[in-house]
């Protein structure tokens, strides 16, 4: 919670603690216990508006969404098996919107059209043309 308090050593709290007895000498155990109580109460309030907000709710809720959007534990074979459904899911969607492009349903194991632009089947490929010449 306090990024301040991550790397304190044992150097750092000796200092800390010859300033609390020279600020405060017998009054110490005292200023402590009600600085402790603020801190108490400073955690209440903060959980208290986090509730109050919803924000915690949503931090689990994304938290959750994540932990079930990553895959555990899944054997290859699994994971093969996930991948091939989501293929065919899109090939189905891709069926379907040539479907209604066209016109009228394409049998099932019907490549897709071909590319009007592209040379029919059986001619031997052109090579590329020439550049011109520049003189």
């Amino acid at each position: 919670m306090f990024a301040i308090f991550e790397d304190i050593g044992m150097s750092e709290i000796l200092v800390i603690g010859v300033v609390g007895v020279l600020l405060f000498g017998k009054r110490l155990p005292e200023v402590a216990s009600q600085a402790g109580q603020q801190l108490v109460k400073f955690r209440r309030s903060l959980q208290q508006v986090k509730a109050e907000s919803g924000m915690d709710q949503e931090v689990r809720k994304i938290q959750r969404t994540i932990q079930e959007a990553i895959p555990r534990d899944f054997s290859v074979g699994e994971v093969a098996r996930l991948a091939s459904a989501r293929v065919q899911e899109r090939i189905q969607s891709a069926r379907q919107e040539i479907d209604l492009e066209i016109g009228k349903p394409l049998p099932e194991g019907t490549p897709a059209p071909p590319d009007p632009a592209a040379p029919p089947e059986g001619t031997p490929p052109q090579p590329p043309p020439a550049p011109p010449a520049t003189d």
